[in-house]
């Protein structure tokens, strides 16, 4: 490329001389790139050459070949040449060497005119305007940090009619006369991101940094004012608004005659400004501090503005980042990485509160935006977890240092934000009270279970203390000290300490399985409630169940005619209720039915022993033995509980008129009134009757 710009060059140089009549001019051409190429007009005539000539030139010929262009002249004669000549069959007059030389090159009328086409357009119109302007030089492409400025410069050199006045000079500038400012292009007077100080968004620079004269080095006399073939220099700051997102942008920029519209060409000048990435974040929002007693926790939020710009992912989004990109979790610091005695099980680890974001807002702080896990330059985060106190943590105020990190990198990225909250630890008992797993019950019928009660705070529990029920229950003890309050408390319970008492209840009546819960609280002796100590204990009622099972019975009587004998029947109580006879029915719950024995098949059959019973059909309707299930007598005779053997024992009486034989009597223990009275436990007796 260098040799073919040299060549044309030389040509379109040597094609002047000549066409002029500069027959003499003879320059030898040499330190091109290979070695030995010269060129030179050795290889022309010495007085005759094949150029197109000016008007006025002149030779004289010396050759027997007559000239191209002119008539074959005899010996030494002059020929003047008018310097008309035929292209593509039009005579046109050369007036000067610039005109000759371009149609030697390019014998052609559109070669020409393109050329000059080409030459207005890339140099401005410089025979028609006043105001031409040419790019120069500038500084390198500059790269800026979040919030950095830096200064950049654009040089132009003044190739119009007209002097350049910027705003310093303007008083000694002609009357009329316009400042010359750099101003933002494309579109013109475009508001550039990057303008703070200056003069305004659109105008870099109004005055000339520098003057130089033609060859870019040299200062000029005036440095305020850029004379025809001078270079001015615009020098400018950058400075990053914070707001962009990370990424190059490009800024255009022109010489502008201020006030006027369209004078200046528009000479493509442009720097690329690279903003550089940058993760920044600032606190927005702080909720208030926590108070939190010992094993309770307590929710907890903040909210951190994105004012980087690059975006923020949470966990959820980072596999859908670009490659390199690192998640932004909220980390436990002074110092950081720290783990927290405050943790929860919730945490990500003891040291990350939240890895994922709890909400995304606009810069609002209050729309949500349109993606909940990606954080836009501008938009806000909040994260939301949970702080927890340990068991008998140590009353006090305790500072937790928050701060997002971006995951991954080492130190976090992000600076210490010197965020923090205090947790209060209050001086105080707390309770937990609790069964295993929860309390069987049966319908109806008295107990007891037991209560552990532990001390999961920072101070003692003094005694004085009460167990009670926050109001009426359904579990009510006669045993209870009143109709509130279950137990008194007279030990004192140190934190960590814990104790276990025997709860009484009476269980309500239900017909038919039922879960219920039992709630009790700690009444501390001021009258106050124990912190967490209001427990709802689960209860599992089984509705009654009465059933007998056959368990034994005297030998087979036999009797004479008109004579008596005793027989027994033994029965286990395989239901869940006990049961009353007529003697202790009175001491039983309300609503009780008595368990009777009754004749059988069928059921409640007149009986023609019955003579001494309570009823033809009633043998006994009161225990004459209770035992246990070894046979062990029980010291109540009246009440057989579940699993108890209860003994029921009567006389079978033979009228005097019976006929001799064998009688058989069936017999079963009823609910008596009941209309779940069949209890089964069928048995019988086989009578003889001598």
């Amino acid at each position: 490329f260098s040799r073919q710009v040299i060549v044309a060059a030389w040509q379109l140089r040597y094609n002047q001389e000549r066409s002029e009549g500069n027959v003499n001019w003879n320059v030898q051409v040499s330190n091109f790139p290979q070695a030995g190429d010269i060129w030179d007009n050795s290889d022309d005539p010495p007085s005759c050459y094949a150029f197109l000539m000016t008007q006025g030139t002149f030779e004289r010929s010396t050759s027997s070949n007559p000239c191209p262009y002119s008539s074959s002249p005899p010996g030494n004669q002059a020929i003047y040449y008018s310097g008309s000549a035929v292209i593509d069959g039009t005579t046109i007059q050369l007036d000067n060497g610039a005109t000759a030389s371009l149609y030697d090159y390019t014998p052609h009328f559109a070669g020409n005119e393109n050329f000059d086409t080409l030459f207005e357009q890339y140099f401005g119109g410089i025979y028609a305007s006043p105001y031409v302007a040419s790019y120069f030089s500038q500084s390198p492409y500059p790269s800026l940090s979040q919030g950095q400025q830096t200064t950049v410069y654009i040089s132009y050199q003044n190739l119009g009619s007209q002097p350049w006045y910027d705003d310093n000079s303007l008083g000694t500038a002609p009357s009329g006369t316009d400042p010359v400012h750099l101003a933002t292009s494309s579109p013109i007077n475009r508001v550039s991101s990057f303008s703070s100080g200056w003069p305004s968004p659109n105008r870099p620079d109004v005055n000339f940094s520098a003057v130089y004269l033609s060859d870019g080095a040299t200062l000029a006399p005036n440095q305020n004012v850029v004379q025809p073939g001078q270079i001015a220099e615009f020098s400018f700051t950058l400075t990053d608004p914070q707001t962009l997102v990370a990424g190059t942008y490009q800024e255009n920029f022109q010489p502008v005659v201020e006030g006027t519209a369209g004078l200046f060409n528009d000479p493509g000048t442009y720097l690329d400004v690279t903003v550089l990435p940058s993760n920044n974040v600032a606190v927005y929002q702080q909720y208030s501090d926590p108070t939190i007693y010992p094993t309770d926790t307590q929710s907890y939020s903040v909210m951190f503005a994105n004012t980087g710009n690059v975006p923020f992912y949470d966990s959820s989004s980072i596999g859908s980042a670009p490659t390199g990109s690192y998640p932004t979790h909220l980390a436990i610091s002074c110092p950081i990485n720290t783990n927290s005695p405050f943790a929860t099980s919730a945490w990500a680890s003891p040291d990350r509160p939240a890895i994922n974001f709890a909400a995304v807002y606009l810069s609002d702080g209050q729309t949500l935006a349109p993606n909940q896990n990606i954080a836009q330059p501008g938009q806000i985060i909040k994260y939301s977890f949970n702080f927890g106190v340990p068991a008998n943590y140590t009353a006090g105020s305790y500072s937790v240092c928050l701060q997002p990190v971006l995951e991954g990198t080492g130190n976090g990225t992000y600076s210490n934000l010197n965020f923090s909250t205090n947790i209060t630890v209050p001086s105080s008992p707390v309770f937990s009270l609790s069964v295993s797993p929860y309390v069987q019950m049966v319908s109806g019928i008295p107990g007891n279970f037991n209560l552990s009660l532990l001390n999961n705070g920072n101070a003692t529990l003094a005694s004085g203390s009460t167990l009670q029920v926050p109001s009426t229950s359904a579990y009510q003890s006669p045993s209870w000290l009143n109709s509130d309050s279950i137990e008194n408390i007279t030990s004192s319970i140190a934190p960590g300490s814990s104790i276990n008492i025997s709860v009484p209840y009476l269980a309500p009546t239900v017909s038919s399985n039922t879960d219920g819960s039992f709630d009790v609280q700690l009444i501390d002796s001021s009258s106050n409630l124990v912190h967490d100590s209001a427990s709802s204990i689960q209860t599992h009622i089984a509705a009654p169940i009465y059933s007998a099972t056959f368990a034994g019975q005297s030998n087979y009587p036999t009797i004479i005619q008109g004579q008596s004998a005793t027989a027994y029947i033994c029965y286990t109580n395989t239901g869940n209720e006990p049961w009353y006879d007529n003697n202790s029915l009175g001491s039983a719950p309300s609503g009780t039915y008595p368990v009777h024995l009754a004749t059988s098949n069928p059921v409640n059959a007149a009986s023609v022993f019955s003579s001494s019973w309570p009823s033809n059909n009633r043998p006994d309707v009161n225990f004459t033995a209770v035992s246990s299930c070894d046979g062990a007598a029980l010291s109540n005779p009246d009440v057989a509980q579940p699993g108890q053997i209860a003994q029921f024992s009567f006389t079978f009486n033979v009228p005097s008129n019976l006929a001799a034989g064998t009688y058989y009597e069936y017999f079963q223990p009823v609910l008596e009134g009941s209309t779940a009275w069949n209890m089964g436990g069928f048995a019988w007796l086989r009578v003889t009757v001598n």
